[in-house]
């Protein structure tokens, strides 16, 4: 029994439309990358009626042309069907080119040639999409393929006053999840993995810059790291972190989390204490604003890395309740 062609995906048959378009477009004006001039003198020879709203698609027809952007990826249908018809190409209408291409048909074979070349455009696109993510991400953390990642976490250390417990410290599941998260992204960056703190290494060599190393706290009441780096002196100056009474001040406003309002606040931190030698603090009042601040990472580190990248020392504070996190606040 033969086996049944596979349908091709919407984004992989309408890449291919786009290049067959752009393919038509090369036929007529005998140029590779040809510029918004070139295609509205052929906008013109094709219609000399074209109107000048018509004619403002030429910009767009160029951006077309650069195989190496991400504009025919983008491009939406309807434009596509625009384009093709201030044109005048054969197939002017992507739903016609869909039904042209299917892999049920004998006639696909036809346009094998464009599907091939979408295949190669989307790799490629995505290719060089994940390299500019990847120099985006360590611009976040100034940080390279070489780098030492080490991380400090809060240890909850039940275990020594209760011995009937399997273990002597615990995570808590909002700071480990927050780790994962950093994790996932240092693996999908091909980045060094993070390593937690040896016991060797100590806050004071830290301070002396002997260790060349990129440290993240997770957490900020009880984790080692985030205190030293308070006790010391070596926050943010608009920033300052008090275990005592879980309250974090910023800008000399006092925060504090809420259960009953169901409000907590955390913080991203972004500290040099030597060239090449940073201290990233990542954590909220409560676990549940570490956790929802590592969700919100995921989702939105590229928006931290333009917030933050072109400071050596900075500080954001973000509100975080069930529904919404807020940055609020801004501090160097």
């Amino acid at each position: 029994m033969s086996k049944k062609p596979q349908q091709l995906s919407y984004e992989l048959a309408k890449v291919s439309y786009g290049i067959y378009v752009v393919e038509q477009l090369h036929q007529l004006c005998s140029k590779d990358l040809p510029t918004e001039t070139d295609i509205k003198k052929l906008l013109l020879k094709i219609n000399p009626s074209c109107t000048a709203n018509e004619l403002q698609a030429a910009k767009q027809i160029s951006r077309y042309c650069q195989h190496t952007k991400t504009y025919l990826r983008d491009a939406r249908e309807e434009t596509l069907n625009k384009v093709a018809i201030l044109l005048n190409v054969p197939i002017k209408s992507f739903y016609a080119f869909r039904e042209k291409i299917d892999p049920a048909l004998k006639s696909s074979k036809y346009y094998t040639a464009y599907i091939l070349q979408a295949e190669k455009y989307l790799k490629e696109v995505e290719n060089n999409a994940a390299g500019t993510n990847k120099k985006l991400f360590c611009q976040l953390f100034a940080c390279n393929d070489q780098s030492k990642i080490y991380l400090s976490m809060i240890s909850y250390n039940f275990g020594e006053m209760n011995k009937d417990l399997p273990a002597i410290s615990f995570g808590a599941e909002s700071d480990l999840y927050t780790e994962r998260v950093l994790r996932g992204l240092f693996d999908k960056f091909d980045l060094p993995a993070p390593q937690y703190i040896p016991d060797k290494i100590f806050m004071e060599q830290v301070a002396t810059g002997n260790t060349d190393a990129i440290f993240i706290a997770i957490g900020l009441f009880g984790n080692s790291l985030t205190q030293w780096m308070s006790s010391t002196g070596r926050l943010v100056n608009t920033l300052e972190i008090n275990p005592e009474e879980k309250y974090i001040r910023f800008k000399n406003k006092t925060y504090y989390a809420s259960r009953e309002e169901g409000v907590d606040y955390a913080v991203f931190c972004k500290v040099m204490l030597h060239s090449k030698n940073y201290v990233f603090i990542i954590g909220g009042i409560e676990g549940f604003g570490t956790q929802r601040t590592g969700e919100y990472f995921a989702n939105h580190w590229p928006l931290l890395e333009g917030q933050t990248s072109a400071h050596t020392n900075i500080s954001l504070l973000y509100k975080i309740t069930e529904k919404i996190t807020e940055l609020i606040e801004t501090g160097t």
